[in-house]
């Protein structure tokens, strides 16, 4: 790369550089008689060459790049690379291990060849088959650079099971017919009308299942497994496409449906080598990414930073045996394959700059003089070359030469624009600042020591005052001491504003580098102008650690259960331990899907044999009555019969069923602990209750986001911080993150309960900072009573809701405006079914056309009607109730709710067949006799087939609350040096409480499912607003990228609420003026309301439904046991009524 700064004093001309064979020129002309900055950057492209013939007896070359994990893309891929063939026969390009090796149960999950002119992409499923998709003939040129990519995705088509009856086009006749006439006119058309729609249905049912039936049968062609059922009645078609791009055209695709599964393999991936065939030529590039990119993504310059790129093997280290992966890490083991220049021309940039802009360029043709011409004798020179002789003198001025032996950005370009080098001499092959008064040679500034001598006294150039826009500092600022102006001075109206600020940048080999700048501000004519990019020096970058940014809020804890921090002070334990850990919220959301498969055969078979017989006899008999010779004549007719019968059946079966089963739990936990820190000794805030350890007031929000990677940039020579910065990780994709936040003290403050912090020395109450006014009755801190109880009512109103849905859920297949339905639930129905079964048996056709009216009408019906079941039929919120008390009691009701949906598509296939044979004879000769002999057998087989899906999502809350229960008086006694805590005992031997701590308290923990609201309510009263706002800590800009000012996204909130509190009370004096109920309380010897509550509790059990019925028996109880107190009832009511969660009192 050269780099120079020129001032040109003939007309107009254009800038021409040229590196070997590459040659070019600006279409743009540079300015005379004023200074311009000029660069020529070249980046030499280098690629590797394969020779596939055994040579030395050595195997064909070839690059390992090992068996990682992440090379096994068995899903979406694309591959690119870039090839150069002498020869177009069978080569491998790239293979992910060798193919067959199904005995491991391995196969190959891609593969790129050349057959014959043809581009072939390959991959084996796990059944061990290939599948392969071929480009044309006649798209690849040997000996020419080719531009290769395939891609290969997984696609899911997703279509509704259920009929659609618009679809159907029924249109019966039925509907118009009115009378007698309409029924014999119509009678054919009906018939012709159940026919048609019913080929209708048919043919819609096998179109809409089409695809999801061909899977299924590829299925059980390849597995004795079925594939299992679809949720939610979705009949669902994946299959796999595939496509193959030369130099950027689409030449092939292809698609496998249904799609196949892939294992992969532990095998090497191999560059060079595909099978048994190797590559015979050269490669200049591979690149592997897991996901299929589009079309205008292929082979675009890239950075190694892009979303799913898993490998890169650029072949730029033109040296050595490896060949390094920039990205995944997966450098390759290079096998006899030689480094050589890419022959891709458009691999290796070649730019020319003006003042830091690219300039358009040309390359000019192989006749152009520029090319054909003669340049001289090898060597360097400057303003001029050299041929027996200097020829072709440079007419103009020269400043701040720079030779670099890599190439710059133009970010590195625009850096050192118009100021001396800051460092960065390293890559410099030579520079010349021409600030030296040797008058022997032009020194070289760098550390090659490449100086050059001066000429001949008639040849040497001119050393003059330099007016070129170099300094100290940004070209638009002239500096003071100078008279010189230069083109990029600007005049401002008034004093400017410096600001210097750390950046981070990439050089031609994608390295990482950071960079201390300084940007300006002013106004020129009545408009802000904002300059920036001026570099000041160079920074030392060191990666720290990790951050997350772009996060997405699934839901968030309002932190750990609360804990009263009067209770956690030093006496139970010492500073050496610590209280954390005493509380913890869990919530637990769980999914379960098992998929069941039966098969179930049954084989039978039935005999039968009967037998009967008949005989019998008709006798005329006349009986002549003639006493005299004459007389009368009587016909007698006599007929007998004998019969018999007998039947023998006999049958059996044989059952065989085959069920298998198979499930997958998933288990989302999140907790949330106590955590804090023992308070400052010099800034107690309750000293009778002495040093406390104070808990955190910390939450935690669930999201998913992105992850950066940060870096600490620092000054080179004293290593000083300058600033962190972050920079997206393009390896690490969006996944789960715990965002920890301050929780705002207005709202709920972990430590105190009801925004008192226990009682001081003269019996006053101690509040906490955040909440001065909590001496008197009012809802701070968690201590909300009214909201709790109206979240648990609207909960206990949605249990309601989902008893109702079930006692109200129809279970018809008809709406209840059906006319059958109607019929069928009437008295009337039989009669108008008779009514029919007449009519039909006196005006033909009647029947059939009632008959079919009925049946269609009722099959419309049903069709028509939505018979899917609500996708969710109940709202998810919990909420759970704990009491604790010093005494050791804990109490905890909860609530877990539970989703469970289950599918079942079954099939039935009978079949059965009969065989009978009989023989009968019959004689009658005068007399009969007949005889008949009957046989049948059967066989029968009923194969039924079923699949089930059972999905169960249940959510929990699981909490646990233990702070100190030692609430107990100490006396601190310094004894050598340190002090030690006593219990304190009173008269009696008995120890004593100390008043203000927590002997007693309940609150409630709620889960919301996801809403809007939730999401509302952790910015505008969750968060800390101070911290949110203005704090540089990197979750808080985390959050401050969460907000969204349109739509906003649901989450869920789990958050806790106390609805009581009791305290060891005060001990007062017998003078003091203090609350009478406290004094009455303590004249009866009871220490706090937890104890006035317990001690009336047997009285109003039974009695918490009915406000007035419990505010009797608490004034009855009262009356009768305590009458000390019977002035105090009213407070003692409300107090014991909020205690109760009465709503009448809330």
């Amino acid at each position: 790369m050269v780099q120079t700064i020129v001032a040109v004093d003939s007309p107009l001309q254009s800038v021409f550089a040229a590196v070997g064979d590459r040659y070019i020129r600006s279409l743009t002309t540079v300015p005379s008689n004023r200074w311009s900055h000029l660069a020529a950057t070249f980046n030499q492209s280098y690629a590797l060459e394969f020779n596939a013939r055994d040579h030395h007896g050595h195997l064909p070359d070839y690059i390992d790049c090992g068996n990682n994990v992440a090379l096994n893309m068995h899903q979406d891929l694309t591959i690119e690379a870039v090839v150069k063939l002498p020869n177009l026969t069978s080569q491998g390009l790239l293979s992910k291990g060798q193919f067959h090796a199904m005995a491991q149960k391995e196969g190959v999950p891609y593969a790129l060849s050349i057959e014959n002119g043809q581009v072939v992409f390959t991959f084996e499923d796990n059944q061990g088959a290939l599948h392969q998709l071929r480009s044309p003939s006649g798209k690849l040129t040997s000996h020419a650079v080719h531009h290769i990519a395939v891609t290969r995705k997984e696609v899911t088509d997703t279509a509704d099971q259920g009929a659609d009856l618009n679809e159907w086009n029924i249109d019966l006749p039925v509907d118009k017919i009115n009378n007698k006439q309409d029924l014999d006119k119509n009678k054919d058309a009906i018939d012709t009308s159940m026919k048609a729609d019913y080929v209708d249905s048919k043919k819609h049912g096998k179109d809409l299942r089409a695809k999801m039936e061909a899977q299924h049968k590829s299925a059980r062609d390849r597995s004795n497994t079925p594939n299992p059922p679809s949720m939610n009645n979705k009949t669902t078609a994946q299959w796999i496409e595939m496509h193959i791009f030369i130099d950027g055209a689409l030449v092939s695709s292809g698609s496998i449906q249904p799609t196949v599964s892939l294992n992969g393999n532990s095998q090497p991936l191999q560059i060079g080598r595909a099978g048994g065939n190797f590559v015979h030529g050269t490669i200049s590039e591979v690149r592997l990414w897991n996901r299929a990119l589009d079309k205008g993504e292929l082979h675009q310059n890239i950075n190694g930073r892009e979303k799913g790129l898993v490998s890169w093997w650029p072949f730029e280290d033109r040296q050595g045996n490896i060949a390094e992966d920039r990205v995944g890490g997966n450098h390759g083991k290079i096998h006899g394959a030689q480094w050589v220049k890419n022959p891709d021309p458009n691999a290796s940039p070649f730019n020319l700059y003006l003042n830091g802009t690219p300039l358009v360029t040309e390359v000019p043709d192989r006749t152009d003089a520029l090319r054909t011409y003669s340049w001289g004798e090898l060597g360097f020179s400057l303003g001029g070359r050299r041929e027996q002789g200097p020829q072709e003198p440079w007419q103009g001025t020269l400043d701040e030469v720079r030779l670099w032996k890599v190439a710059r950005t133009q970010e590195q370009l625009l850096d050192n624009l118009f100021t001396h080098l800051k460092g960065e001499k390293r890559d410099l092959l030579a520079y010349y600042p021409f600030d030296s008064h040797d008058n022997h040679a032009i020194e070289d500034e760098g550390l090659q020591g490449n100086h050059l001598q001066w000429p001949a006294d008639r040849n040497k150039p001119s050393s003059i005052l330099s007016t070129a826009p170099i300094s100290s500092d940004a070209a638009q600022v002239r500096p003071a001491l100078t008279g010189v102006e230069t083109d990029f001075h600007v005049r401002i109206d008034g004093a400017p504003a410096v600001q210097e600020y750390s950046d981070m940048e990439y050089d031609s080999e994608n390295n990482l580098s950071g960079v201390f700048k300084r940007c300006y501000a002013y106004i020129q004519q009545g408009q802000w102008k904002l300059v920036t990019g001026y570099k000041v020096g160079n920074l030392i970058t060191e990666w720290v650690s990790q951050a997350q940014f772009d996060p997405q809020v699934i839901g968030f804890i309002e932190g750990a259960p609360p804990v009263p921090s009067e209770n956690l002070t030093l006496g139970p334990v010492s500073s050496a331990d610590s209280y954390a850990g005493q509380s913890m919220v869990e919530f637990v959301e769980a999914d379960d899907v098992t998929y069941s498969f039966t098969r179930s055969k049954e084989n039978g078979f039935s005999s039968s044999f009967e037998m009967g017989y008949s005989a019998g006899a008709d006798l005329d008999l006349r009986m002549l009555i003639a006493p005299l010779g004459f007389g009368i004549s009587e016909k007698i007719d006599v007929t007998f019969g004998l019969s018999g019968s007998g039947k023998f059946d006999s049958s059996g079966s044989w059952t065989d069923d085959h069920t298998a089963s198979v499930g997958r739990n998933v288990t989302r936990d999140i907790k949330a602990e106590l955590q804090g820190a023992w308070e400052d000794p010099e800034h107690i805030l309750n000293d009778r209750l002495g040093r406390r350890f104070q808990p955190l007031n910390m939450g935690f929000a669930l999201v998913q986001s992105d992850t950066a990677d940060v870096f600490a940039l620092r000054l080179a020579h004293n290593h000083a911080l300058v600033s962190l910065r972050m920079l997206p990780n393009p390896d690490i994709p969006k996944d789960w993150n715990i965002i920890s936040f301050p929780i705002n003290p207005r709202y709920t403050r972990q430590g105190t309960l009801d925004g008192k912090v226990g009682y001081q020395a003269d019996g006053s109450v101690q509040t906490d900072p955040n909440y001065p006014q909590a001496a008197q009755y009012g809802e701070y801190s968690y201590f909300k009573p009214k909201e709790a109880y109206a979240y648990k009512k609207r909960i206990e109103q949605e249990k309601q809701e989902l008893q109702n849905f079930y006692n109200n859920f129809d279970t018809s297949p008809l709406s209840q405006n059906n006319p059958l339905t109607r019929m069928m639930k009437s008295n009337t129905g039989l009669l108008a079914n008779a009514a029919a079964g007449a009519l039909g048996a006196i005006v033909p056709g009647a029947g059939l056309a009632m008959g079919a009216a009925s049946t269609f009408g009722s099959l419309g019906d049903a069709l028509q009607r939505d018979h899917k079941l609500p996708e969710k039929i109940a709202k998810r919120n919990l909420v759970n109730t704990y009491v604790w008390t010093a005494d050791g009691g804990f109490f905890a009701e909860t609530t877990e709710a539970m989703e469970v949906t289950q599918e079942s598509t079954s099939g039935n296939f009978s079949y059965k067949s009969d065989f009978s044979s009989g023989l009968s004879l019959d004689i009658n000769a005068g007399a009969s006799f007949g005889f008949n002999l009957n046989a049948s057998m059967g066989a029968s087989m009923n194969l039924t087939k079923t699949k089930s899906a059972d999905s169960t999502r249940s959510f929990s809350l699981n909490v646990t609350a233990d702070p100190q229960r030692n609430i107990y008086e100490y006396q601190s006694e310094l004894v050598r040096g340190s002090d030690i805590y006593n219990m304190v005992y009173d008269e009696t031997g008995a120890p004593v409480k100390m008043p203000g701590k927590v002997d007693a308290y309940r609150f409630l923990t709620f889960y919301l499912e996801p809403t809007t609201g939730n999401f509302e309510d952790f910015f505008n009263k969750v968060v800390d607003p101070i911290w949110l706002e203005q704090s540089d800590d990197p979750n808080a800009k985390a959050l401050r990228q969460t907000r969204q000012d349109g739509k906003k996204p649901a989450c869920w909130r789990i958050f806790h609420r106390v609805t009581f509190v009791s305290r060891v009370l005060p001990r007062f004096a017998d003078t003091a003026d203090k609350p009478p109920l406290e004094q009455a309380m303590r004249a009866k010897n009871i220490a706090s309301n937890w104890e006035l509550i317990k001690l009336l509790e047997p009285f109003v059990e039974g009695k918490t439904d009915h406000f007035a019925q419990f505010a009797d028996a608490v004034r009855h109880a009262l009356t009768i046991y305590h009458p000390e107190l019977l002035p105090h009832s009213q407070d003692i009511i409300a107090y014991m009524a909020l205690y109760y969660g009465i709503s009448e009192a809330i």
